[in-house]
């Protein structure tokens, strides 16, 4: 009778554990999945209200003084701040700066 419950006690454990450990990998998998849906929706806003910027800087026509003063503001922010990587503009002539704000000088990395 003993051997039998001693049995029937491993039978358990090893039926039992696995399952638990099974269903602790499928509640990880589901929390993250959502963290990197979550995250995707971050980045993706992110790079919108970049993209926003630079065109709202560049229809208005800021001079470069405004621009900068635009780019030290998003690098404040910490969510843009640790995906932005600024670019240095080439040297341009003062009637070429149109010319020049219309190219990137803000690339967000990691979002695609």
């Amino acid at each position: 009778m003993h051997t039998s419950n001693t049995i029937a006690l491993w039978t358990i454990i090893l039926l039992v554990v696995p399952n638990i450990l099974n269903c602790i990998s499928i509640l990880l998998l589901i929390l993250i999945s959502s963290h990197v849906k979550r995250f995707k929706n971050i980045t993706e806003e992110i790079a919108s209200n970049t993209n926003w910027l630079a065109r709202t800087a560049r229809r208005v026509s800021f001079g470069p003084t405004a621009k900068l003063a635009l780019l030290n503001y998003a690098t404040y922010i910490p969510e843009i701040k640790q995906n932005m990587q600024i670019i240095s503009l080439p040297s341009v002539q003062h009637h070429a700066f149109q010319a020049a704000m219309d190219s990137s000088t803000i690339r967000v990395d990691g979002i695609f």
